[in-house]
């Protein structure tokens, strides 16, 4: 994706407000053209712009940016390192809070389970939120419900995985029986099949994997 033409399009908005800032500006659009649609040298750009003008008046935007980026790439480095930044700073949107708590998670490690934590449960309230949008029709009020559900359900599966990492089994497993009670999964029910081994229940983890298998 082109994902520079907006910031271009910010960069000229802004610009020309005083000398060294008009500078900066005309410097990022630059970087940003030669960047061209390589999401890689789109990010590189903005990261060596950043590291230039640490304390650029778009760092925020440049930031939220390097996140949607970091995002489409699949970087779990950057989504941590840029995403939580943002999520620092401001609220975010549910993509973002469930890509930060998914890319935290990929280590089992303390720290990052109460950092992912934090931003599942952030997550949850967002999407919760979205269901008392005002609709029009029976059948996009069905459909957005569900998708609501489903929204909370990777939440709810999300903090269960947290929770279990930090030790608390029993605590998790409810999480995670929520999460597939909420909307069956395939990822609740391997979480609730990984918590109950844990737990040293095999029988009921070797049902809930077999439902894994069957949920498309």
């Amino acid at each position: 994706m082109r994902l520079w033409i907006p910031f271009l399009l910010l960069v000229t908005a802004v610009s020309a407000q005083e000398p060294s800032a008009a500078a900066e500006d005309r410097e990022l659009s630059n970087a940003l053209a030669e960047a061209g649609t390589s999401q890689i040298d789109f990010v590189r750009a903005l990261e060596n712009h950043l590291a230039k003008y640490p304390k650029s008046l778009k760092k925020p935007e440049i930031e939220r940016a390097l996140t949607k980026a970091a995002i489409e790439m699949k970087d779990d480095q950057r989504i941590i390192l840029y995403g939580e930044r943002v999520l620092d700073r401001e609220a975010g949107d549910p993509q973002m809070l469930e890509k930060v708590a998914r890319a935290l998670l990929s280590s089992d490690a303390r720290d990052t389970s109460e950092r992912a934590l934090r931003y599942a449960k952030r997550y949850e309230e967002q999407v919760e939120g979205l269901r008392q949008a005002t609709l029009t029709g029976r059948a996009a009020k069905a459909e957005w419900m569900t998708e609501v559900d489903r929204g909370v359900a990777r939440a709810l599966v999300l903090e269960a995985r947290a929770t279990g990492n930090l030790g608390k089994s029993e605590e998790a497993l409810v999480l995670a029986r929520k999460s597939y009670d909420r909307y069956p999964t395939a990822e609740g029910a391997r979480e609730i099949a990984k918590l109950l081994t844990r737990l040293g229940r095999e029988p009921e983890a070797i049902a809930h994997l077999a439902d894994a298998f069957t949920i498309v």
